[in-house]
């Protein structure tokens, strides 16, 4: 995620004056409202949650690097990952957003690339029988749940909504796998704190935007927050 609800705030502020019936201005109206709750998702929690995500796939990486293998380590959710990412910030093709954006959003979609190819590059090492969860039971649904709850019915919009459904769950395989791990990597484990962690400050970032403005609503990023921050739990 990085930066999970962005796609609700600045990215989709920016398009507002091509496309006046987008849906930021369906849900919270034109003008001074939607000015507001832009300035109120720039917040320190909204910051923390950012790096700490951030921290996260650069110690994933780290270890991976420093271990030369990818004991440890869910596959599975690293392709959830992936997944999540291109949908969510198909956006990038669509307006032009400010470079904080775009930073992180092909950080995210390159890193979690490279993840994979590290899979593929030390197959060897890959302990696929920990790593068990079965993706469809994931995809499925959340995919479901998108058509069912998504906003408005554009390809943007329905992908978006599905990678915010998808993250939810994205970091299931790694717990499984966790679970029958016996053998705890200082690596590994904070790569899940920093992941599950950065959420919990996305969750105060909502919290912090919903009490400065009770108008706010982004029931997509608040359902996957909460599944999210219950698994981490």
């Amino acid at each position: 995620v990085g930066p999970q609800d962005l796609q609700v705030d600045s990215t989709r502020a920016a398009a507002m004056g091509d496309n006046p019936q987008d849906s930021m201005d369906k849900l919270h109206g034109a003008g001074p409202n939607l000015a507001a709750l832009t300035s109120y998702s720039w917040n320190v929690f909204r910051y923390l949650g950012d790096y700490l995500h951030l921290g996260g796939v650069v110690v994933l990486l780290l270890t991976m690097a420093k271990n030369q293998s990818c004991a440890g380590l869910s596959m599975r959710s690293q392709i959830l990952y992936f997944i999540i990412f291109v949908t969510r910030y198909l956006d990038l093709f669509d307006h032009t957003q400010t470079a904080y954006l775009v930073f992180f959003k092909l950080t995210y979609i390159i890193t979690s690339g490279i993840a994979l190819m590290a899979f593929y590059s030390m197959q060897g090492t890959y302990e696929r029988h920990k790593d068990t969860c079965n993706l469809v039971i994931i995809l499925v649904p959340c995919f479901t749940a998108a058509l069912l709850l998504t906003n408005e019915y554009s390809t943007l919009e329905v992908l978006w909504t599905y990678s915010e459904f998808l993250e939810g769950f994205a970091m299931v395989p790694q717990y499984i796998f966790c679970y029958r791990d016996t053998n705890k990597d200082v690596g590994v484990t904070s790569f899940v704190v920093a992941l599950g962690g950065y959420r919990v400050f996305y969750a105060m970032n909502w919290i912090y935007k919903k009490i400065n403005m009770p108008q706010y609503m982004d029931i997509q990023s608040w359902i996957g927050g909460v599944v999210e921050i219950a698994f981490f739990l």
